[in-house]
């Protein structure tokens, strides 16, 4: 916590956890829909016994935050289908897990942010990151109708369109 204080950042921990998982959902967006940076760290740098021990990949953390509007601060995963998905302003490369070092990337980043960034963010996940493109791709693959998808990802386009 000091080292953020002298920074002039604040810092809030992992936000509780729910037993209803609507409920827990619900209140992580509303949490990370004020945020302006969440930490994550690529499972490269950051292994541990639930992380894959050698495919990098992003998580619903990632993904979370990015819908909320947030920029993931870490090491990112370096794998080229990763990168393919996100966009430069979704993610601030710190270059370590050293939190001095760390945080001394992130001050300037902070202080540079706009909301922009945050409306761009949110627009960029629904664009890349939300599953119903996916659905979409394998459903007209398999010649399955989905006329219910269908009318879901026109809503979204109509939601990014207005972004």
């Amino acid at each position: 916590m000091l080292l953020c204080q002298s920074r002039n950042l604040s810092f809030q921990g992992r936000p509780p956890i729910l037993s209803n998982a609507t409920d827990n959902q619900r209140s992580l967006m509303e949490i990370l829909s004020r945020t302006k940076f969440t930490l994550a760290f690529s499972n490269r740098v950051s292994p541990s016994v639930q992380t894959h021990p050698e495919r990098e990949y992003i998580t619903a953390r990632w993904t979370d935050a990015l819908a909320a509007g947030a920029t993931i601060a870490g090491v990112p995963p370096r794998s080229a289908p990763v990168q393919s998905l996100l966009w430069p302003e979704a993610q601030l490369d710190l270059g370590t897990v050293n939190r001095t070092e760390g945080l001394d990337v992130l001050a300037p980043a902070v202080r540079e942010w706009t909301p922009g960034r945050a409306r761009l963010n949110y627009k960029r996940s629904l664009e890349r990151l939300d599953w119903r493109w996916r659905f979409k791709t394998l459903a007209d693959a398999l010649g399955v109708d989905g006329h219910g998808l269908n009318m879901e990802l026109t809503q979204v386009s109509q939601i990014i369109n207005a972004i």
